[in-house]
């Protein structure tokens, strides 16, 4: 009997032990989510046509490792945090679904945000038309005459 407690308190300090050397190896959940945010927007701006017409000719840009850096981790602990996440499919499915809640949050403020500058513009254009419209059928001409300010409407 007190070698089975003895191999099961064995066995439960290895269970343990080693998943404390995991954790250490993958990034925490919350902010694996954050870097994978981050991720796909830069992803999205190295690959968007504006910025390949202008580095046209230029070695590929990278940016996984810059983003990776700037969250505090290594590629390796990335690549290990990938590994794990995508063993346990819903865990990976739910991540991944707050990343695209979060993205499209992110570009539906956008499109709000443009939507409201196209509005304004279109106020504005209509505003500067109706300014070149003459309403006035007479000229104003001003005319100083020994420190005293006259005005004379000019029939067209």
């Amino acid at each position: 009997m007190r070698n089975i407690i003895f191999c099961l308190l064995i066995l439960f300090s290895a269970c343990h032990s080693k998943k404390k050397e995991i954790s250490k190896q993958i990034i925490p959940e919350d902010k694996f989510v954050k870097l994978l945010i981050d991720y796909h927007l830069a992803s999205g701006v190295v690959n968007s046509d504006f910025v390949r017409s202008k580095w046209r000719g230029y070695e590929r840009l990278t940016i996984s490792d810059s983003v990776i850096k700037y969250h505090g981790y290594t590629k390796a602990i990335f690549d290990s945090s990938i590994s794990y996440y995508s063993s346990n499919p819903e865990q990976y499915d739910a991540m991944y679904d707050k990343v695209i809640t979060e993205l499209s949050r992110m570009q539906a403020k956008i499109q709000q945000k443009m939507a409201k500058e196209k509005e304004i513009n279109n106020k504005l254009n209509k505003m500067k038309s109706r300014n070149t419209i003459n309403y006035w059928h007479w000229d104003f001409e001003w005319q100083l005459d020994s420190d005293t300010l006259k005005s004379q409407y000019v029939a067209p």
